[in-house]
């Protein structure tokens, strides 16, 4: 069983329902994502995110593995990232955990 929890954004960056929704629907790949790598386990993380998802990954967000140096802190264990540029950054971690703001996951984690 896999457990999500989302940390608080900032409403005056944006519209909190829009932010609400883009986070709602990266945590909804996470989960597929999630699911695929535990039931194909020989799957690689491209070819789960070429499968019909809930719905594509838009153009704004990418799906990566992280760096051995980025699985640090509180992303220790967590093995990809969906990362969200746009006027309100996020991430959201393998294990549902979203970090919001700029976008410093080439840094290493406190």
């Amino acid at each position: 069983m896999f457990a999500y929890s989302i940390v608080s954004w900032r409403k005056e960056e944006g519209s909190y329902r829009a932010s609400y929704r883009q986070h709602l629907a990266m945590i909804e790949w996470a989960v597929f994502i999630n699911e695929q790598r535990r039931e194909q386990p020989g799957c690689t993380l491209e070819e789960i995110i070429e499968m019909q998802g809930p719905f594509r990954i838009p153009s704004w967000a990418r799906c990566r593995i992280l760096t051995p140096e980025e699985q640090t802190g509180s992303r220790k264990g967590c093995a990809y990232v969906i990362e969200c540029a746009g006027p309100n950054p996020f991430a959201v971690l393998s294990d549902g955990t979203v970090e919001v703001g700029p976008l410093l996951l080439n840094a290493s984690a406190e």
